[in-house]
């Protein structure tokens, strides 16, 4: 199965994730930040966490997106809409109080500053509109 910027290959239910830090010289940008991603510091977000998602569907293309490692780890299993609400004081937070590596902590403060110009709307991805409370 291919995804936009990833290779994923299946094996059951578990899956092995081939990160390649660029796609026909493009490199790529993690999703919640809209920054431009490290070598080395690529993650696979489930943008719905998989604990809100029956399983075997969190696998889904449109459930998965390239993420910075740090703030993938920052939004752990919050649902889109909380994390759009939360994401500043969250990143800010883990600035201050995690044990990051300083590189970590410098993509961090970009996040926090791109912030002010890139959105998402967790509605356009929502796959739970029946119980969404966003808008």
């Amino acid at each position: 199965m291919r995804f936009s910027s990833f290779v994923l290959v299946s094996a059951s239910f578990t899956a092995t994730w081939r990160r390649p830090q660029t796609r026909g010289g493009i490199k790529m940008k993690c999703f919640l930040s809209g920054l431009e991603i490290p070598k080395g510091r690529v993650s696979r977000e489930h943008y719905w966490p998989r604990s809100l998602i029956p399983s075997g569907f969190h696998t889904f293309k449109d459930n998965i997106f390239p993420a910075h490692k740090a703030i993938n780890m920052i939004k752990g299993n919050l649902p889109p809409c909380e994390w759009e609400e939360q994401k500043f004081d969250l990143v800010y937070y883990a600035i201050h109080h995690y044990n990051l590596k300083n590189a970590d902590k410098e993509f961090c403060r970009k996040a926090l500053k791109n912030w002010e110009t890139y959105r998402i709307n967790p509605c356009a991805y929502c796959i739970m509109s029946d119980r969404c409370y966003g808008g």
